[in-house]
């Protein structure tokens, strides 16, 4: 058929409509309304009817009408590429909208949610297990034979041949999946319909404690499956029976198994074991592994070299295919919550794991640390899975799902503060925010501490009057703070110090911003329009005074170096001095920031949404989602620049253009500094009493970008 408000010349996938003049009426008047004239233009093996024209649509020749797909999403599209809205209009907090080469289809499979973020279902029961195909393709199963389907939009409650409890999902694509339940019924779904292939009987032996029989699965298909029992035991379905497997005598609770086909399955339990099938036989054989007394309680692997155990206190175990020891990831337990009893553990690889556990608790592990992420629920969670970094799924009791977009967002802990002015790190574990009141807090990667400037500044009314609105350093043992009265402090590591100017002119004035390319290259803007160069703190710096207030310093090298202020000023200095980078700049608005990855891709931003972007040699205007006023641009790279601003404004640049992002938030957004995958805002709220305070949030992504 073809797609709203088209007539085809050739049907997609189908046969050419006749070149007959009446058989064509006939098929366009089955999907168009309006009137069909003798002629008509000819399109691919047809006509299409007076007025319409032939467009070539993915190769396909489409009779259309001349409106189609024009920027304006007319009757008969459902989306237009040149009119797409945000991710965020539509409820999402990130990504971006893509609709078809007919504007016939809107999509949001790349829009994102922030944290961990409750999906819906319409169910209550708890649920055991999740897997799928992939991200648009994902089954969830547990209590009273409860299964479900995630379709890449919305979950919805299939048939179940059973009403036994289901403990475990795995398959091989979406017309090839199992499902096993507590007594060791088997189910399988091709593609139509679930049904029941064995509902064999497990003995005394088997299962003394029944109906309670099955802990874990996984299977390679309807005649290889492996089950650990609730009696510590493996067995195996081999299409006909289950039998029991022989596995060392032990009092180890085992937990979880997992494995890459017959020949290569691997069972984990408490008192750090680990066995292996090989396929031959009946047997299980142990691993050797590190001495750990945390029980281990999930396992899983992406291919021969690839097998990753997790224990209960966060302890990770890594086989690499090469002989029978597992190795401990160094680091493995730093930053892991004290208490926390994990369920179940999945990772797309060493330096991408997840963790699920009581009352909606759930970790990341990133190679380094482990760090506690945000959920939408304090249900327990029972299981986790997920088809790459940036799609994962949880589920637990009360019909809970929960999904992961790879992307986290969130206040960080309650600090009464003045509002924070700017931003600065040497590492996410050592970072710096100022302020008003003279407010300096240093982040040491747990939580946010107070500078003591009495020893610098012993006066308390010249510390409560001291606004401090630049921060920069070279490494954690060389910080510099700048503000009001001209004020520069120095930290070395252990204390901060005035560091004296030399010179009577700027002592009055506000040093907005500071920067440099290393410590003998230093570059400080005020407010008045003053200029200071240092090539040494030892040393007086040299000055240059301009007619236009500056707010912000940034340079790629030493010779390389621009200053932006009012009246859309930027200035550039090239070694020798500053000049103008245009005669006439292309705004009048008040430049705020500069930032870039290097000397031939710089941003600017400031009021009314303005953003500049140097590039290719060339400075031009850029067209952002937004008109509030931005205060601070930063990035990681070229395709990877955020912007922010007033009213919770929070911008992306990819590479392409600038998307919006939801901040949840209507706070002031002042300023963002970060490191790879990992950034630091902070601004100022507005309070009842008209009183402000400041606010700190945190942007994590776990996954790559999109």
């Amino acid at each position: 058929m073809a797609p709203n408000g088209m007539a085809a010349g050739r049907r997609p996938g189908g046969p050419a409509v006749r070149h007959v003049m009446a058989a064509v009426c006939a098929t366009v008047l089955s999907a168009i309304t309006g009137a069909c004239l003798e002629g008509g233009l000819e399109c691919g093996t047809s006509l299409c009817p007076s007025g319409y024209e032939c467009k070539d649509i993915g190769g396909i020749p489409y009779c259309v009408e001349p409106a189609y797909c024009d920027g304006v999403v007319s009757v008969g599209e459902a989306c237009d590429p040149k009119a797409l809205p945000s991710c965020v209009e539509l409820g999402h907090d990130f990504g971006v909208t893509e609709c078809d080469d007919i504007c016939n289809s809107l999509s949001t499979a790349l829009c994102g949610d922030w944290n961990w973020h409750l999906q819906q279902t319409d169910t209550t029961e708890p649920l055991n297990a999740l897997w799928g195909s992939g991200r648009q393709d994902v089954f969830a199963v547990g209590e009273q034979g409860t299964v479900m389907r995630y379709n890449g939009r919305r979950w919805k409650t299939m048939t179940s041949p059973t009403t036994e409890s289901l403990v475990d999902v795995w398959g091989s694509g979406p017309e090839d999946v199992f499902s096993i339940g507590q007594t060791g019924t088997i189910a399988h779904y091709d593609g139509a319909s679930w049904r029941v292939i064995e509902q064999p009987a497990f003995d005394s032996e088997m299962c003394p404690d029944a109906p309670n029989c099955v802990r874990a699965a996984w299977g390679s298909g309807a005649s290889n499956i492996f089950a650990i029992l609730s009696i510590n035991r493996v067995a195996r379905f081999d299409g006909q029976d289950w039998q029991l497997m022989d596995t060392p005598s032990s009092d180890a609770r085992l937990t979880d198994v997992w494995g890459i086909g017959p020949n290569n399955v691997t069972v984990v339990g408490s008192d750090n074991t680990i066995l292996r099938h090989d396929g031959n036989g009946n047997d299980w054989k142990p691993m050797n592994t590190p001495e750990s007394e945390a029980p281990l309680i999930g396992v899983w692997g992406s291919g021969q070299d690839g097998f990753f155990a997790v224990g209960q206190t966060g302890t990770i175990l890594r086989y690499n295919g090469d002989g029978p020891t597992w190795q401990l990831e160094e680091l493995s337990q730093s930053g892991f919550p004290e208490g926390l009893m994990l369920e179940k553990a999945w990772g797309s690889g060493p330096h991408d794991i997840f963790g699920v556990g009581g009352a909606g608790k759930v970790v990341h592990y990133d190679g380094h640390r482990w760090k506690r992420l945000l959920s939408e629920t304090l249900n327990s969670l029972k299981d986790v899975w997920g088809s790459g970094p940036d799609d994962v799924f949880a589920a637990g009791d009360d019909g809970t799902i929960l999904h992961y977009s790879g992307e986290a967002w969130g206040k960080l802990p309650e600090r009464a503060t003045p509002p924070i002015i700017n931003v600065w790190g040497s590492g996410l574990g050592d970072v710096f925010a100022v302020g008003p009141e003279g407010t300096i807090l240093q982040y040491n990667g747990e939580d946010w501490q107070p500078a003591n400037l009495e020893a610098a500044i012993p006066d308390p009314e010249a510390r409560s009057k001291l606004a401090l609105l630049g921060v920069w350093g070279s490494g954690p043992k060389n910080v510099l703070a700048v503000g009001s009265n001209g004020t520069i402090l120095r930290y070395d590591g252990q204390d901060w110090k005035i560091l004296p100017i030399e010179i009577d002119s700027p002592m009055h004035q506000t040093l907005r911003s500071v920067w440099g390319s290393e410590p003998e290259n230093i570059f400080v803007v005020s407010y008045e329009g003053t200029i200071l160069h240092y090539d040494g703190l030892d040393r007086p710096p040299t000055m240059w005074k301009t007619e236009e207030r500056l707010r912000s310093v940034w340079g790629s090298e030493e010779n390389d170096v621009y200053a932006v202020g009012e009246n859309g000023t930027i200035l550039h200095y090239d070694g020798q001095g500053w000049l103008p980078v245009m005669m006439k700049p292309p705004t009048q608005e008040m430049l705020r920031s500069v930032w870039g990855s290097g000397p031939n891709d710089v941003f600017v931003v400031g009021g009314n949404g303005m953003i500049l972007h140097f590039e290719d040699g060339t400075w031009k205007l850029e067209d952002p989602p937004t008109r509030q006023d931005l205060f601070d641009v930063w990035g990681s790279g070229p395709n990877d620049v955020f912007a922010v601003g007033a009213n919770g404004t929070f911008l992306y640049y990819d590479g392409g253009s600038w998307l919006e992002l939801n901040s949840r938030t209507d706070a002031q957004l002042n300023a963002l500094w970060g490191k790879g995958n990992s950034a630091f805002v902070v601004g100022q709220v507005s309070l009842s009493d008209d009183s402000t305070e400041g606010v700190m949030y945190r942007h994590t992504r776990t996954a790559p970008n999109r």
